[in-house]
């Protein structure tokens, strides 16, 4: 991504401060390939994703798939051990989703 590139309402490289802290400096990104397994209408799917720089303590605001546009789906993670994040797809809808392999962009908080 090149600076000022702006992906998903984030501006990638922007220097913002507070309290002379830079943003980007707490707030980054980091991206893996995932193939979520098939879940059920109504259910949770989870998987671990590997994505360099994870440490325990970081807080996952929000996670971006490549490809994937699903009415009815929502994606969280959370860091469960360094370079390690659990992966969940919440299916709200009312057929089984079985997903194509995508990236997943995973926007960190490095408190």
């Amino acid at each position: 991504m090149a600076e000022g590139q702006i992906l998903d309402g984030l501006r990638v490289g922007t220097k913002f401060t507070r309290n002379g802290v830079k943003i980007n400096d707490i707030v980054t990104y980091a991206s893996a390939t995932a193939d979520m397994p098939s879940t059920a209408a109504g259910d949770v799917g989870t998987i671990p994703l590997t994505a360099t720089g994870l440490a325990v303590g970081d807080v996952i605001l929000g996670v971006v798939p490549t490809i994937t546009a699903i009415t009815g789906i929502a994606f969280t993670a959370s860091v469960s051990a360094a370079n390690t994040a659990e992966l969940v797809l919440h299916n709200g809808t009312v057929g089984a989703v079985d997903l194509a392999t995508d990236v997943y962009t995973l926007y960190v908080l490095k408190p």
